[in-house]
């Protein structure tokens, strides 16, 4: 229970659990002033101050004691003067510091890092921004540049296109002539009817190495003869090469000693056309075991004559090959063979024997597992199989490993 006491002279109320005895001297702990106390209806309520005696204060008597632990409540008034003598002024204490909280602290912290994190934030948005901006600027700017050097290339182009196809209508698609068709220029006719991998005839004699034969005609359309000279006597080479710009020799004959077929000279009346012919060296392709020639193979011809040159394009497939000539060879007559005498069945072997014996065996232990679980029966046939690998190896005299080679495993 508690004791409330109010101080005469700064009006602090106070409270108390000890126990104050009616006549006791208190001492104030607020304003240090003393004071005694009077009882009220079994109730300590009243106080009177006590006063100087004979100018000697209280705190200059006897010591008296204090009475702490005392809970006061301050009362917004001015202390009260005693009669003749002015109250002292209340001592003040020093500010208790204030705790923070823990809660209180964190929410600081917190504060602060979302603060820290939001800065980081809005920093790398800023700086996201404008990168982004200026790449956009980039971009453009380099497509801008991109744009306008197309527009010059393709400017350049077309006045480029068009020069060359001014140029390409000048110019002849193709000034070569494909065999067997001929070839006119002026007032001569020139053309390849036939061409062929073949032997020649020298003297009336026939040689052994094949050549590759091109037959001419030459046609004079002109109102006055054609002094026309042989390619092989008048000592102007014609020039044979592939599509892959392989050459072939032009073969050389002299005049007493000109293939069958060749013409020395003669006059062409208007009107009229001559046959002659013209040997190179056999192309290797020509000459192989292939009897279908390749339809890309092509050979390109330039054929002088009165100083002009024609042009031709001889195909593969127009070329032709003697067909291979085949050799009867004499077939000996083969005696008929011996009659083979019958022979007597042989004994069956010990292999076979041995199999059927064992698949005999199989079928037995089988048809015994039948009646019998699925767990003991394939236990009681692999204990099976083991004995009559045994019984096997006894009856024949062999080993175990010589019937496991023979039986199925």
């Amino acid at each position: 229970m508690f004791v409330w006491l109010e101080c005469p002279h700064c009006h602090v109320k106070m409270r108390t659990r000890k126990i104050v005895r009616a006549g006791d001297v208190v001492q104030c702990p607020r304003c240090d002033l003393f004071f005694h106390l009077l009882p009220d209806d079994a109730s300590l309520v009243e106080t009177i101050p006590v006063l100087h005696d004979g100018g000697t204060s209280m705190r200059e008597q006897a010591p008296i004691p204090r009475i702490r632990n005392w809970e006061t409540e301050e009362v917004p008034t001015q202390p009260v003067v005693a009669s003749g003598h002015p109250a002292p002024s209340p001592q003040k204490r020093p500010a208790r510091r204030r705790l923070v909280s823990f809660e209180q602290s964190r929410r600081t912290v917190a504060t602060f890092i979302f603060m820290v994190i939001g800065g980081l934030v809005t920093l790398f948005l800023y700086w996201y921004v404008n990168t982004v901006r200026a790449l956009d600027r980039t971009v453009t700017a380099a497509s801008r540049q991109r744009v306008s050097q197309a527009e010059r290339l393709v400017k350049a182009g077309l006045s480029t296109a068009k020069n060359a196809k001014a140029k390409t209508l000048e110019l002849p698609q193709s000034d070569r002539t494909t065999a067997p068709a001929a070839s006119q220029i002026g007032d001569t006719v020139v053309g390849i009817p036939n061409a062929e991998v073949s032997t020649i005839w020298i003297n009336n004699r026939e040689g052994s190495t094949r050549y590759l034969v091109l037959t001419t005609r030459v046609t004079n359309l002109s109102p006055k003869p054609l002094a026309f000279v042989g390619w092989h006597s008048g000592g102007v080479a014609a020039t044979l090469r592939d599509n892959s710009r392989n050459y072939f020799n032009f073969i050389k004959f002299k005049a007493p000693e000109l293939p069958k077929g060749c013409v020395e000279r003669v006059d062409v009346q208007p009107g009229e056309t001559v046959t002659d012919i013209l040997v190179f060296e056999a192309p290797t392709a020509l000459l192989n075991n292939m009897w279908i020639i390749p339809p890309t193979l092509s050979f390109e011809l330039d054929l002088p004559l009165d100083g002009k040159v024609f042009r031709f394009i001889i195909p593969g497939p127009l070329i032709k090959r003697p067909a291979p000539t085949l050799v009867a060879r004499p077939v000996s007559p083969t005696p008929p063979p011996a009659p083979v005498p019958a022979q007597a069945p042989s004994p069956p072997s010990v292999e076979e024997q041995v199999l059927a014996d064992y698949k005999r065996s199989w079928a037995q232990a089988a048809r015994a597992a039948k009646a019998k679980s699925s767990s003991r029966a394939s236990e009681y046939l692999r204990a099976r199989k083991q004995e009559i690998i045994s019984e096997l190896a006894k009856k024949y005299g062999i080993s175990r490993s010589d019937v496991k080679g023979i039986i199925p495993l």
